[in-house]
């Protein structure tokens, strides 16, 4: 509704409709009567023939007197612009924090910025997949009529192409503040598609078109931060770290609006000197701390140990010297083996509490089964030229010189 009073094009619009011509409108537009907010308070609410008549002087070059059909022409636009003054304030003050549903731009208020920022960026197409959709510049709108800044995530940036082949939102009735039916959109609608770099692309472009033409931030400004969000994900992977993926920029992008917010608590509509705070927070966001950390990249995962190979007879099974079960084998291997069962004794195995102090092996190296000790064994038991055991070791007493087949529970 705020962009139907502030509109100049939709104004112009209903002026020629109402009976006007081009000149006579621009002699108001000259007078500063261009939009219905402005034209809405020309003349008092229940202005007399007089105020009317005096109105319509701007037209006319004295001695001539405005005719019947100018002082109707005036009297219905009148009427109009203080219509919509009188109901986009019953709005803002009737409407709840319930009610989300954007606010729809007029037809020719749309075409108007359109032509308008093509004029300005000769170098963007405003077709196909750069073309921002109605629903976004319609949210982008709600945001600079509440003049408060909201993310505006990468689906509900979608073209006009593709609304067209997608259709139109399911409507639904609800209960408005004043306690009556209304019928609106519940959001269920086409969605754009981001699932690769090259389509996230093109709605960051749309966003930052949508936003250029609602005068909150300038394209090339929002054109720099995409261009930093693909740089990013076109980085080659550095030894020991992964590639930055599309989540870590979607996070990037979140916390760029969520620091330009911050910063821009006072508003962010255009002030009348032509300045937009946007421009200068969404700079200063680009380059925090906070929005840089989620561009890094992330640590490689370490590679996963090698799985064990149960085709190998256990410890408990192998020779002294080595990889049968027998007492021979390779003279070298049963040595090494030997010097290394040495060398961990010397440092001391990682045992359970109750195996402390007790052997972790037979005087032939073979390892000894923790737990037989307490009598929790649950594996298969059977018998080699080693002895009697399971996969986990011998079942023989681990008492220090001991070694008989009874459990350390047992000994006596």
């Amino acid at each position: 509704m705020a962009s139907l009073l502030t509109s100049e094009a939709f104004f112009k619009e209903r002026a020629l409709e109402c009976g006007l011509s081009e000149i006579q409108f621009n002699v108001m537009k000259n007078k500063g009567l261009s939009n219905a907010r402005a034209f809405a308070f020309a003349i008092p609410r229940d202005g007399s023939d007089a105020d009317l008549k005096e109105l319509a002087l701007m037209f006319v070059t004295p001695p001539e007197v405005p005719d019947l059909a100018l002082l109707t022409v005036l009297r219905g636009l009148h009427f109009e612009a203080y219509t919509l003054f009188v109901a986009d304030w019953r709005t803002r003050v009737e409407k709840s924090d319930r009610d989300e549903t954007p606010r729809r731009l007029p037809l020719a208020e749309r075409n108007s910025r359109r032509i308008s920022q093509i004029a300005r960026l000769p170098g963007v197409r405003l077709e196909g997949a750069t073309d921002p959709g109605h629903k976004l510049i319609d949210i982008v709108e709600t945001a600079c009529d509440q003049n408060v800044l909201t993310y505006i995530s990468w689906d509900k940036c979608i073209s006009r192409e593709a609304e067209l082949e997608g259709g139109k939102a399911v409507q639904t009735l609800k209960v408005s503040s004043s306690g009556s039916l209304e019928i609106s959109d519940n959001g269920v609608g086409p969605t754009a598609y981001v699932a690769d770099g090259l389509s996230v692309r093109q709605a960051l472009t749309r966003r930052g078109l949508a936003l250029d033409q609602c005068q909150l931030l300038e394209f090339s400004i929002h054109e720099e931060w995409a261009d930093l969000l693909m740089r990013h994900l076109a980085k080659p992977p550095v030894h020991g770290f992964q590639v930055i993926n599309l989540e870590q920029l979607r996070r990037a992008d979140v916390a760029a609006f969520t620091r330009a917010a911050e910063l821009t608590r006072d508003g962010i509509r255009k002030k009348g000197c032509g300045e937009r705070p946007l421009d200068k927070a969404f700079v200063r966001a680009m380059e925090s701390a906070q929005v840089l950390m989620c561009l890094l990249p992330l640590a490689a995962p370490t590679p996963k140990s090698m799985p064990r190979d149960r085709s190998r007879s256990p410890p408990w099974k192998r020779g002294k010297g080595g990889k049968g079960g027998g007492k021979g084998g390779g003279k070298g291997e049963g040595k090494g083996a030997e010097k290394g069962r040495k060398g961990r004794s010397e440092k001391g195995p990682r045992v359970p509490d109750f195996m402390i102090g007790k052997a972790t092996s037979d005087e032939s190296g073979n390892r000894i089964c923790f737990n037989y000790q307490q009598k929790t064994c649950t594996g298969k038991v059977s018998r080699n030229s080693a002895g009697l055991g399971c996969e986990r070791g011998l079942h023989v007493c681990a008492e220090k010189g001991c070694g008989k087949e009874h459990a350390a529970a047992d000994h006596k």
